[in-house]
């Protein structure tokens, strides 16, 4: 019985990695890559960064959005705008996915980021994630913000964010905040401190 679910488990993962090479082709090897093997160099780490980064902003195309909104009358529940959003989810589980084993083996980069895309390729993830998965990721996240690797306002937006995906509203302060004071008190709303 182990076997058969072995096996059946890598029957799995052939069919979903065939799957996200045709949804992706052009982020095939990318999605496929043994990150455990071929990122020796910082160089390496910051190329991989920057593409994990052009494949979630890749997902996205308010333009593509747009006409298809346009040619079904602004219908969003028209086959083939949920085929776009499907995709777009699809791409975000994938990056997810990604992101996390990025993480899990090696850590929030604390190396010197020297471009935007590489700084914002786990925030970009996170950002694009429901609240259970950016849970699932803000512990890397934090640890990195309070060793400075992050910015407070790129964390502030990441909470903001969270905020609105855990209650489905913005965060609004009754009081001026400095950015210190936005996070800890959206820290302390989402019960989120480690």
């Amino acid at each position: 019985m182990k076997y058969v679910c072995s096996i059946f488990f890598l029957f799995l993962i052939s069919c979903t990695e065939s799957k996200n090479e045709n949804l992706f082709p052009q982020y095939a090897a990318f999605i496929d890559q043994n990150i455990s093997k071929t990122l020796p160099t910082k160089a390496d780490h910051i190329n991989y960064l920057e593409t994990l980064f052009e494949f979630d902003q890749s997902l996205r195309d308010p333009e593509v959005k747009i006409e298809l909104l346009k040619k079904h009358n602004f219908d969003t529940k028209s086959v083939e705008y949920q085929q776009y959003l499907n995709k777009m989810n699809q791409g975000d589980s994938i990056t997810f996915f990604i992101a996390k084993k990025y993480l899990d083996l090696f850590g929030y980069p604390t190396f010197d980021l020297e471009n935007y895309k590489a700084q914002s390729a786990v925030i970009a993830v996170a950002l694009h994630q429901d609240y259970k998965k950016q849970r699932i990721l803000f512990p890397f996240i934090y640890e990195a913000y309070k060793s400075g690797n992050i910015e407070e306002k790129r964390f502030s937006f990441l909470l903001n964010r969270m905020y609105d995906f855990k209650f489905g509203k913005r965060f609004v302060s009754n009081y001026t905040h400095t950015e210190q004071e936005k996070i800890s008190q959206l820290i302390e709303e989402l019960e989120i401190e480690n």
